[in-house]
């Protein structure tokens, strides 16, 4: 997947949208949503588009580092195929990359709420790791911190 597509399904479901409520607010095929989402469109208009069609943003952070919502993603995937230890490497991955930034950057890369992981126990270490962060740069926890909940 795409980074841009899994900060449009973040956005999205953030706001309580189905995909065919965005296709409507946005004036686009439902298909062209889910094709979008699944990774296989990437167009900066359509993102732009898609983002404002769920009340939000888009805004450019100077980092190559991936944020919360591609991690928890990328830790999804590898809970689903059953390999425990990539996800821990992603996990650890995240802290590094929040350690690493400072101030604004830092709260970017844990602003974008993340999907659910599917595992209680990692969406709640994962919750505490953004926290304890942001925390640490005097950055006050996100309120949505609790993937899933």
């Amino acid at each position: 997947m795409t980074n841009a597509s899994v900060l449009v399904r973040a956005a999205r479901k953030s706001r309580g949208l189905t995909q065919k409520d965005l296709a409507q607010r946005t004036n686009v095929d439902q298909g062209r949503v889910s094709r979008f989402e699944g990774g296989r469109e990437a167009e900066f208009s359509i993102v732009e588009r898609f983002l404002s069609g769920t009340g939000h943003r888009l805004y450019s952070a100077p980092t190559r580092r991936d944020d919360a919502a591609t991690i928890a993603s990328a830790i999804r995937g590898c809970l689903r195929a059953g390999d425990k230890y990539s996800a821990l490497r992603e996990l650890i991955l995240l802290s590094d990359n929040l350690r690493s930034e400072h101030g604004l950057v830092r709260r970017v890369l844990g602003l974008a709420e993340p999907e659910p992981t599917g595992d209680q126990a990692w969406d709640a270490a994962f919750a505490a790791l953004v926290d304890l962060r942001l925390s640490e740069a005097g950055l006050a926890p996100t309120r949505h911190r609790q993937v899933g909940a």
